[in-house]
């Protein structure tokens, strides 16, 4: 038992700058992600609709957390090269999967970013009218009346 002790000293002790640098790395990367996505809405509100606001947020966490995974990767002597290039023939393969889905997506991209459909605008659509109470890439819910 104690000789797992010593072993974990000494690996602490050889890696405890990284550990340090990481674990702020994470603290402050995390705080930043929470931050700049409410400072984006609270300034862009009046300029961007509702669906603009939500992707530009997604954006930012979603690349914020990518960047900071990367950084804390990188300081803890990770080959990302091993790591990227297995996750780019993952992508492939699930890509392969789903042939389709790429294409809707980017179909859902553009509706959401358009101005047919918006929270809170009254819409027809055939016969019935709704309004629609919140829109997202793939989901839009309408109250009908």
């Amino acid at each position: 038992m104690y000789k797992y002790f010593t072993e974990l000293a000494e690996w602490y002790n050889a890696n405890a700058v990284a550990m340090h640098r990481s674990i702020f790395v994470v603290i402050a990367g995390g705080a930043l992600i929470l931050l700049v996505p409410l400072a984006a809405r609270k300034f862009l509100k009046k300029r961007i609709s509702e669906q603009g606001i939500m992707l530009l947020n997604k954006f930012l966490t979603y690349g914020g957390s990518f960047i900071i995974i990367i950084i804390v990767l990188r300081e803890l002597n990770f080959k990302l090269s091993a790591i990227l290039g297995a996750a780019g023939i993952a992508g492939i393969s699930l890509g392969f999967g789903g042939s389709s889905m790429p294409f809707q997506c980017h179909q859902r991209l553009f509706y959401s970013l358009g101005k047919a459909i918006q929270a809170g605008r009254p819409n027809k659509s055939g016969q019935q009218y709704g309004i629609c109470l919140f829109h997202r890439l793939a989901v839009c819910a309408i109250e009908n009346f």
